[in-house]
C-alpha cells in the first residue's frame, strides 16, 4: 500500500495560470492522431512502452512478449516472446528497456536481478545487483511511473527505490547508506553503485520519500524528486550535483501527513491522505526542442463517495509542466479526464506523445490503440 499512485490522464490541454509571477508563453496543442489496430496477442493496456528508432515497443504482461508498432504504417507485430522457466527463462518481469534490436534488458520482478536477451528471447546474461542492506526494493517496482532506465555514454543508469520506511527513523546515516542509483556499463557487462547521495535537505523541515523520476541528457542525470519540487542535477565525470528548485503554480500540494504515523492508520486514512499530495511521476527531456516535459499529480481532495482504490490505480487527469533548459516555466497544462496514463508517454521528432487508453475513457475499444501528438507552440 505504500507505493507512489498512477496517474492517468486526459485529452486537450487547458492553460491555467494562477501566479502573475509566472507567464508561460507555449502552449501544447494537439497536432495528430495514431490509430493502431491490435489483435489477441496484444494487451489493451500496459505498464511500460518504449520508443525506439521510429517504433513503439509494448510491454503484454499476461502474454509474456513485447509487441512492436510502426508509427509511419501503423501496424502492430509480436517481436519479441521472452520465457519464464527454462534455459531461457528470466522469471517474472516488470518492465524493459530496448538498447538494440538485438540488446533487451529485462528487470526482474521481487528480485535484484536484470536479464539481457535478444529479440528470439534467447537469454544472453543475467546482472546481479545485491546490496549492502536491506532498504532496498527492485527497480522494476517503479514501471508505472516513468522510464526506469536511461543511458548515457554507453551505461544504463536505473534507480533502485528504497523499501518503506518510517519517517520517524529516516535520518542523515540512512540517507548515506543508500544507494538511490546504479548503473550497467553495457560494454562491460558490469554494475556499478553511482556515487549520488539524497542530502539532509530530505530530512530538514518536512520529511520526504527518497524517489525521483530520471533522465539524461549531454552527460548528465536529472533526478525529478517525486515528492517536492526538488530537480536533482548530477553531472556523471564530475560526480557533482546541483540542487534546483521547479516553478509551477499547479503544483502546490506538497505535504508529507500521509507518512506520519502511517503504520498506525487505516487504509483508507493513508490513501485519502496521498490523494491530497502533489506528485511527479514521469520526467522527459526533449532533444528536437531542447526542453524537459514533468508529469505529476497536482494533488486534490478525494470526492465525496469516490472510492480511493479506484483512484489508486487510475486518477482522473494530471499536469504537464514544459520547461526550457535554463528551468524556466513555459508551459503549464492540465489536461482533459479520463484520457492518458501519465507512464504511457513519450517523445518523438513531432512532439510528446500520450496513449489514449484510460480505462474510463468514453468510446474506449480494447480493439485499438490510439496515440496523440502534441507539438510546443508559442
Amino acid at each position: 500500500m505504500y507505493k507512489a499512485i498512477i496517474l492517468f490522464f486526459s485529452l486537450t490541454f487547458l492553460v491555467s495560470c494562477e501566479n502573475s509571477e509566472i507567464s508561460p508563453a507555449y502552449s501544447l496543442i494537439l497536432s495528430d492522431s495514431l490509430s493502431i489496430k491490435i489483435g489477441s496477442n496484444v494487451d489493451p493496456s500496459t505498464f511500460a512502452v518504449q520508443y525506439h528508432e521510429g517504433n513503439l515497443y509494448w510491454w503484454n504482461q499476461n502474454r509474456s512478449s513485447i509487441s512492436k508498432f510502426d508509427l509511419e504504417t501503423g501496424r502492430s507485430s509480436q517481436w519479441l516472446k521472452y520465457e519464464y522457466e527454462g534455459p531461457n527463462g528470466i522469471g517474472n518481469v516488470l518492465g524493459f528497456h530496448i538498447h538494440s534490436e538485438d540488446s533487451i534488458f529485462i528487470p526482474a520482478s521481487h528480485k535484484n536481478i536484470i536479464s539481457l536477451v535478444n529479440n528470439e528471447g534467447k537469454l544472453l546474461n543475467k546482472f546481479d545487483y545485491d546490496h549492502p542492506t536491506e532498504i532496498y526494493s527492485p527497480t522494476s517496482s517503479l514501471s508505472r511511473y516513468g522510464t526506469q532506465f536511461t543511458v548515457s555514454d554507453g551505461k544504463l543508469f536505473f534507480q533502485s527505490p528504497p523499501n518503506y520506511i518510517a519517517f520517524e527513523s529516516l535520518s542523515s546515516q540512512i540517507l548515506n547508506e543508500y544507494i538511490p542509483f546504479l548503473h550497467l556499463d553495457i560494454s562491460e557487462a558490469t554494475i556499478s553503485p553511482l556515487s549520488f547521495r539524497y542530502g539532509s535537505e530530505l530530512i530538514e523541515g518536512q520529511k520526504q520519500k527518497s524517489q525521483s523520476a530520471i533522465c539524461s541528457h549531454d552527460g548528465k542525470l536529472y533526478f525529478k524528486h517525486l515528492y517536492s519540487r526538488k530537480l536533482y542535477i548530477y553531472d556523471i565525470k564530475s560526480e557533482e550535483t546541483e540542487i534546483i528548485e521547479l516553478p509551477s503554480t499547479l503544483l502546490t500540494k506538497y505535504s508529507n501527513e500521509y507518512e506520519e504515523g502511517a503504520t498506525s492508520k487505516s487504509v483508507d486514512q493513508y490513501m485519502n491522505e496521498l490523494i491530497r499530495t502533489s506528485a511527479s511521476h514521469s520526467f522527459h527531456y526533449d532533444p528536437y526542442r531542447d526542453v524537459f516535459y514533468e508529469l505529476a499529480w497536482p494533488g486534490e481532495e478525494l470526492p465525496k463517495n469516490a472510492n480511493w482504490m479506484d483512484y489508486s490505480l487510475f486518477l482522473p487527469y494530471f499536469i504537464v509542466n514544459v520547461f526550457d533548459k535554463e528551468f524556466n516555466l513555459i508551459a503549464e497544462h492540465k489536461v482533459k479526464e479520463n484520457t492518458y496514463l501519465p507512464h504511457l508517454s513519450f517523445i518523438t521528432e513531432n512532439g510528446l506523445n500520450l496513449i489514449a487508453n484510460h480505462p474510463e475513457k468514453e468510446g474506449i475499444s480494447e480493439d485499438e490503440i490510439v496515440i496523440h501528438t502534441f507539438e510546443l507552440i508559442q
